[in-house]
């Protein structure tokens, strides 16, 4: 998982849906301006789970390295 891969699949999507990427920016930007206070809750709690499953992910490929290793050292 790298933040590169993710900002040029964003950027792909743009550039391929570009009338639906617009769709969705102008429709985010409407409910910001008419509801600021709920878009805020929402963002902080997307980033927070983003930011969680991320940990999660690298603690799980360092534990999937470290078994596949100690299996590795078994078998020797």
């Amino acid at each position: 998982m790298n933040i590169d891969n993710l900002i040029h699949l964003a950027g792909s999507f743009f550039h391929t849906h570009t009338y639906i990427a617009i769709a969705i920016l102008a429709a985010l930007a409407i409910i910001t301006y008419l509801r600021p206070k709920l878009i805020l809750k929402i963002i902080i709690a997307i980033v927070a789970a983003v930011v969680i499953g991320y940990i999660l992910y690298l603690l799980w490929q360092a534990l999937t390295s470290g078994i596949s290793g100690k299996q590795e050292m078994f078998n020797k």
